[in-house]
């Protein structure tokens, strides 16, 4: 019996002390000591990540002009809260003052309008409404199997099929986005480097990529590794160059 209270004791004090230090960064950030900010939300997010504060280490860099470790930190936190919509501003934001610029892949309106409503919820949101709409087409279902009049039974139906693509969809989206966050890898360039054709220096040199810019992760050979820019482009960079998010 002591011993559970001395490990709830010891988990209050360190939740305090957590508290404590976060408010202390945070009183900081607000008389824009910026530096020491950054240390103390550096130091805390080892211990206990978390979105708010990889938000706010991300602001704190933004501040002393540091654009890769802000955009490193809003991905993070991003990758914890993707439907976060403050977050993915501040990191748009710092995008639009690095140098490296890139054209998206053309994509028809249909498509980015899906992609739209994918993203304007993080996965366990769609997953949860992709199972309610699922629980709603086994009710719908039952109602079809005992209704005698037609025209219910038309309705019914249509129902049925209209929350079965809806519980689809929503699941389908959960999928997406715990693939895109979670299991894809994304890094961010954190020091100008060279993009190559291939895991060697000396093959030939596809762009030179400055500081700031995300890219996925597709494999690695030894020190190198290949990766994806925004545009599509595939090349090699090396390791040093990059921090994964």
């Amino acid at each position: 019996m002591k011993s559970h209270f001395y490990i709830l004791l010891f988990w209050l004090l360190g939740f305090v002390a957590t508290m404590a230090q976060k408010q202390t960064a945070d009183s900081l950030y607000a008389a824009k000591n910026y530096v020491e900010a950054t240390r103390i939300y550096e130091a805390d997010l080892k211990k206990s990540p978390n979105v708010a504060e990889y938000n706010n280490l991300g602001n704190a860099y933004y501040r002393q002009d540091n654009l890769p470790h802000a955009i490193l930190n809003y991905q993070r936190a991003l990758r914890l809260e993707p439907a976060n919509a403050d977050i993915r501003h501040s990191l748009e934001l710092s995008q639009i003052k690095l140098q490296d610029k890139f054209d998206a892949p053309s994509e028809m309106f249909f498509f980015a309008l899906i992609r739209n409503i994918r993203t304007s919820l993080n996965p366990d949101a769609w997953a949860l409404w992709g199972l309610s709409f699922l629980f709603l087409a086994f009710v719908v279902l039952a109602l079809f199997r005992f209704v005698r009049s037609v025209w219910m039974q038309k309705v019914s139906l249509f129902s049925l099929i209209l929350v079965a693509i809806l519980s689809l969809a929503s699941l389908t989206f959960a999928y997406q986005l715990r693939y895109q966050y979670y299991n894809k890898q994304l890094g961010v360039v954190m020091k100008d480097c060279e993009l190559f054709d291939g895991a060697v220096a000396s093959t030939r040199k596809l762009r030179t990529l400055h500081e700031g810019v995300t890219v996925e992760v597709s494999s690695e050979s030894g020190m190198w590794l290949q990766v994806l820019l925004p545009d599509g482009t595939s090349g090699w960079l090396e390791k040093a160059a990059l921090e994964k998010v």
